[in-house]
């Protein structure tokens, strides 16, 4: 007879594992006896799982008390010297349940597990996508390092959406390469075709919350007019280069004003620009009325220009390092070549105090003005110009400019008399433009138009300076409602905040309001990008 006769564990039921107290008992004195079944009984020992969580069954045995000599008695031998010698029927009784129960377990796990194994061939028969992944991983198991570098994001990116969808969402993680193409795709597609995306694939990236954290843990926030030449440095010491190329350029954006907690200014106006540089933090105030006046007197930007680096690599190197973003600041579509060179020599002046040399700069300009060049030079090639030019001793730029603009200036006689009539009236206008070509002196002009537009400033001036007084007196503010719901408009705030909120008076009653707040308060305007690309430029350039 062989083991497997032996320990037949079809003789125990099915539900043994599930038996407790009297009915495990019956179970266990039908299979090896009563002596073995008073031994369990004794202790207490009322399950399969608790018999075989026991270490020594019989190590009862080995106190003297009185109610276990029945059980002694029957289950030992007693010798002469007082000892106990547990009979080997019932030592064989004890180790055949043993190990009967132990078979028993690995029967139900091993024919669990062909139910789950059946289960998972049926939900891959049924899914086409579980077969498809299973392929996948087979055909990327055995590949060389390359390959599975390759799939490294896809692989986890997968493994992400699977284990997380089987959770809850406190319960969601995210590997750092998930996390990673998260921030990218916020910055890149924005707030709301990240939240999109995230909606409809479950358990694939993580919360705005997350991405906020992110962001501020990076050290990544960039300020408007700030450049970054420290932060260059140091990104240029981690991809071990110190040449590169340097571009300037401008995108369209959307004209909206904003307050910046952490510079406490206020950002989405043009740039004030000192010699062709962005001035930092140039628009902080604590008044409302001044920034009422800038709402009402400086242009929103509608441009946003940026300067990259970008890195040369080595020659022993693969891949070219990524561009890095040195500085970023609204502009309007007014720019002047001095300005941009000014800028240049800022970068080119700071990159060499860091120890980081720019080989060349590059900006939308240069192809703006090549194209305009030769557009200039097809023009007038045809009508022999050059050589009239050259007659009449005008070839040279400042010469012609003078001549073009004395030409132009002698025969044209309109002008808006709207603009000064505040000044001159329109016969005393006429009278000193009514010269005659031959006796007119340009000097003379321009010096008229100088009085003449510092008259216009002066009276402007006074204007302002009446206004300015005017409002001096009505500081307080008239409003019908008594509470400001959904918007920030306190009565008493932390001291620690007191940078952030404006102090004014609604009603005769001090308040405090956001300077966001302030901001969405004085926009009148939604403004709104074309997703026309011709649109966009027109509109941007206005």
């Amino acid at each position: 007879m062989n083991k497997k006769d032996v320990y037949d564990v079809s003789v125990l039921p099915d539900n043994i594992f599930t038996l407790k107290g009297e009915e495990f008992f019956h179970a266990i004195r039908s299979l090896v006896g009563e002596v073995i079944c008073n031994i369990l009984q004794i202790q207490m020992i009322d399950s399969a799982q608790n018999f075989l969580n026991t270490v020594d069954v019989f190590e009862i045995f080995k106190y003297d008390s009185e109610e276990i000599d029945n059980i002694k008695t029957k289950s030992c031998f007693k010798m002469r010297n007082g000892e106990y010698i547990i009979r080997t029927g019932v030592l064989n009784n004890m180790t055949y349940l043993k190990t009967i129960l132990k078979k028993k377990i690995e029967e139900q796990h091993s024919f669990t597990n062909d139910l789950q194994k059946e289960r998972y061939y049926e939900l891959i028969d049924q899914n086409s996508m579980l077969q498809s992944l299973i392929d996948w991983y087979s055909q990327n198991q055995f590949t060389n390092n390359y390959s599975n570098k390759k799939h490294l994001f896809v692989s986890s990116f997968i493994d992400t959406i699977t284990k997380n969808i089987v959770t809850s969402k406190q319960g969601y993680r995210y590997d750092d390469s998930v996390k990673d193409f998260a921030l990218v795709l916020y910055i890149l597609g924005g707030k709301q075709c990240y939240d999109f995306i995230r909606i409809n694939i479950i358990g694939a990236l993580p919360n705005l919350t997350t991405i906020n954290k992110l962001i501020s843990n990076a050290d990544s926030i960039l300020t408007e007019g700030q450049f970054r030449f420290a932060a260059l440095k140091e990104y240029l010491d981690t991809v071990n280069v110190r040449f590169g190329f340097c571009a300037e350029d401008c995108t369209g954006v959307i004209k909206k004003v904003k307050y910046d907690v952490t510079t406490n200014s206020f950002i989405g106006f043009v740039t004030k620009l000192s010699n062709g540089v962005p001035i930092r933090d140039c628009y902080q105030t604590d008044s409302f009325e001044q920034l009422k006046f800038w709402f009402d007197n400086i242009e929103k930007a509608s441009l946003l220009n940026i300067h990259m680096f970008q890195p040369i690599p080595q020659s022993n190197q693969a891949n070219a390092p990524a561009s890095f973003l040195i500085s970023a600041y609204g502009v309007d579509s007014t720019s002047t070549a001095i300005d941009i060179i000014n800028r240049w020599i800022y970068l080119f002046n700071n990159c060499i105090q860091n120890q980081i040399r720019i080989i060349g700069f590059s900006t939308d300009i240069d192809k703006i003005g090549f194209n305009s060049y030769k557009m200039a030079v097809d023009l007038i090639k045809p009508l022999n110009v050059i050589p009239i030019l050259k007659e009449y001793h005008i070839l040279e730029l400042d010469s012609l400019s003078k001549y073009t603009f004395s030409q132009l200036n002698a025969k044209s006689k309109m002008i808006d008399s709207s603009i000064i009539s505040t000044t001159y009236s329109k016969s005393s206008l006429h009278s000193e433009l009514d010269t005659d070509d031959e006796e007119y002196d340009e000097d003379d002009y321009l010096n008229n138009n100088d009085e003449f537009i510092s008259n216009i400033y002066e009276d402007s001036q006074s204007l302002n300076d009446s206004f300015d007084d005017d409002d001096e007196e009505e500081e307080n503010m008239n409003s019908i409602k008594t509470d400001f719901d959904g918007i920030k408009i306190l009565d008493h705030i932390k001291m620690e905040q007191k940078d952030r909120y404006f102090k004014i008076k609604i009603n005769d009653k001090v308040k405090y309001m956001h300077k966001q707040t302030a901001c969405w308060i004085l926009t009148n305007d939604n403004e709104k990008l074309s997703s026309d690309r011709l649109s966009r430029v027109i509109q941007t350039n206005k």
